[in-house]
């Protein structure tokens, strides 16, 4: 089957470590490649170009980045050329290429024109009222939502990795959205612990990874800072990831005040440079208001980090509260730090059976039974039979 896996953001080049929404294109594109299926990525650059990422074919469309310095109408005619040239794109390499399906991951109006010609399946990476409402103004919030909406009312199927995205775009376009679990597929990385060894080297660190973004709860870890930081004297605060906006670092050190030389920025990490330091951190904070199954949280309890999430975000699907790892409130900076002090006083026996209960939840995001699903669903909008040939077993 030929598939074409079309996506608003991925890497230029390898160098660059992919995001979330990457993270989700890759694995599927490559999973499904290894199981006899013709696979390609049509993603954004800055012209047509091809090329290969770690074995996958990646054409591209011409793109510019639009949202943060426009206006709303601006951003609204750049959605809109934008999906005018995906179309031009996907009708192109149907003349050479004959596409069976394509995949569009939910994303700022992604599939916004699909004209219903080539079977689509969608998966909802994000929706912006739900996840993104703190980062925007309230009419952005509405456009980008409006814009979301319509494309996935053009698809044949859509599903969503967690449930919180699910029912509530499936609410606001009165359709029924499957969960569909993302598998855990593990990298083959090849650790780098100079940062580790340079910044951390000897010091004890509670770990923010993720955008640096009001939806990852960044600034709840900013309103709990200081309070940690003046209790346990030999805690420090690292942060790596990019910052949604210029001045968030700023103004999370000036938040720890006269305990601001015990909190480190790393910035955006490469997964060589990234995992050893998760490894090494007593906890990994990921308070996020709203989130979608992020691969950031399978990545830290495959790793054996006790992670803190958030209760209705979507994490608690990841996370069992004081099992294999702990879920404050939503935009509870009070219950973040109750949890925080919780996992401190856990003696060394119950942090190790916690880490390797953390471990046992990620093995269970069955790859198999993932890819199972994925290619019945394309084989059904297709009207096409399903044949479950199967060249790799993932169930190892």
């Amino acid at each position: 089957m030929n598939i074409l896996l079309v996506t608003g953001t991925f890497t230029h080049n390898k160098r660059v470590p992919l995001g979330g929404m990457g993270k989700a294109v890759y694995m599927i594109a490559n999973g499904l490649q290894e199981r006899g299926n013709e696979v390609k990525i049509l993603a954004p650059g800055y012209d047509d170009q091809r090329r290969k990422y770690k074995g996958v074919d990646v054409l591209s469309y011409k793109s510019v980045q639009f949202l943060e310095k426009v206006s709303d109408f601006q951003m609204l005619l750049s959605i809109i050329r934008r999906e005018i040239d995906i179309q031009k794109k996907i009708k192109s390499i149907d003349k050479t290429w004959k596409i069976d399906v394509i995949h569009y991951t939910g994303w700022f109006g992604i599939g916004l024109l699909h004209t219903g010609k080539i079977p689509a399946v969608m998966r909802i990476s994000s929706y912006t009222k739900a996840q993104l409402s703190s980062n925007y103004t309230r009419s952005r919030v509405r456009v980008l939502s409006f814009l979301e909406q319509t494309a996935a009312k053009n698809m044949d199927f859509i599903y969503a990795p967690g449930n919180v995205m699910a029912q509530t775009l499936g609410r606001d376009i009165k359709r029924n959205i499957k969960v569909i679990e993302t598998p855990y597929i593990p990298e083959k990385v090849c650790e780098n612990t100079e940062i580790l060894n340079k910044k951390m080297k000897g010091k004890k660190y509670l770990l923010f990874v993720g955008r640096m973004s009001a939806d990852k709860g960044i600034f709840v870890v900013r309103d709990v800072l200081r309070c940690v930081l003046q209790k346990y004297s030999d805690i420090n605060f690292v942060f790596a990831g990019a910052e949604a906006e210029k001045g968030i670092t700023k103004e999370i050190v000036a938040a720890a005040g006269k305990y601001r030389h015990r909190v480190v920025i790393l910035g955006e990490l490469s997964h060589e440079l990234l995992f050893p330091v998760m490894r090494e951190a007593e906890i990994i904070l990921m308070p996020s208001l709203m989130d979608n199954f992020p691969n950031t949280c399978a990545e830290a309890m495959a790793l054996g980090c006790i992670v803190i999430g958030t209760k209705g975000s979507s994490l608690e699907q990841f996370i069992t509260d004081g099992y294999d790892g702990f879920l404050a409130k939503r935009n509870n900076a009070n219950s973040l730090r109750k949890q925080i002090e919780r996992v401190l006083s856990m003696n060394a026996a119950q942090r190790a059976e916690m880490k390797a209960r953390a471990i046992t939840r990620v093995q269970r995001l069955d790859q198999k039974k993932f890819f199972d699903k994925l290619e019945r669903i394309y084989y059904h909008v297709s009207n096409m039979p399903y044949k479950n040939y199967i060249t790799k077993d993932f169930s190892k």
